[in-house]
């Protein structure tokens, strides 16, 4: 398959919401980073979209007990993962579609989705813990009208 990044604008990307069994509340945002356009170049192929993206999520409303002394230690993705971990329940309060205009016209969803919450034994510079939260995407994609 040859493949070419596209640009993009964004038309949505809003915050998913949840909330925690623990009392705790976690917004996510995915942003997209990058689109590859894969075109096929044998028969029987078809053409595709990747992307690349990161998440951004930040706990509020954070119950007092739950609450530590501040630390100003930058946890690497590693400590973290080995550091004691309890999972944690959570009910989704919102989880919307994100929605970008690629150059060629194409429409393109990214649906970001929450699948695990973990609450670390660590906490950030405001004394909150950190929550290890895994997500998953699924894309969908709507070609631009002839």
């Amino acid at each position: 398959m040859k493949e070419s990044e596209l640009d993009f604008e964004v038309l949505r990307e809003p915050w998913n919401k949840y909330s925690l069994k623990d009392g705790a509340y976690i917004k996510s945002r995915f942003i997209l980073l990058k689109i590859k356009k894969r075109e096929p170049t044998q028969e029987g192929e078809k053409l595709q979209y990747g992307f690349e993206g990161q998440n951004i999520t930040v706990v509020y409303n954070v119950p007092e007990h739950l609450k530590g002394p501040p630390s100003t230690i930058p946890y690497s993705p590693q400590e973290l993962s080995q550091s004691k971990k309890e999972d944690v329940a959570y009910d989704t309060i919102s989880e919307e579609w994100n929605e970008y205009i690629l150059e060629d016209g194409t429409t393109i969803r990214i649906k970001d989705t929450v699948v695990a919450i973990s609450r670390t034994d660590k906490v950030d510079k405001n004394g909150d813990p950190i929550y290890m939260v895994e997500h998953s995407q699924i894309l969908g994609v709507k070609p631009r009208r002839k």
